[in-house]
């Protein structure tokens, strides 16, 4: 269903389903850092923001902001749908 309520679906499975979906950005965020061998305190100063700032986003207990997202899209030159592919 993608972040789309429909009309039979309850508001806290609507819910459950973006707090999945934030986890499954933050994790291949991770992903793409690690890879590019750089720690959160480099992604943070790339982004303006902490590094506990980037742990919040990489675990999915914060949203990254679509702003966020975006330029970390463009820094680790991946499209921003890689971020909400499943991991294998």
């Amino acid at each position: 269903m993608g972040f789309l309520m429909s009309m039979d679906e309850s508001p806290s499975h609507a819910a459950a389903n973006l707090a999945k979906s934030g986890r499954i950005v933050g994790f291949q965020i991770n992903s793409a850092r690690q890879e590019r061998n750089l720690t959160r305190r480099d992604l943070g100063d790339l982004l303006g923001v902490s590094p506990e700032q980037v742990e919040r986003y990489e675990t999915g207990e914060e949203a990254v902001p679509a702003g966020k997202l975006y330029r970390i899209s463009e820094l680790f030159g991946l499209p921003v749908t890689d971020f909400f592919r499943q991991p294998d």
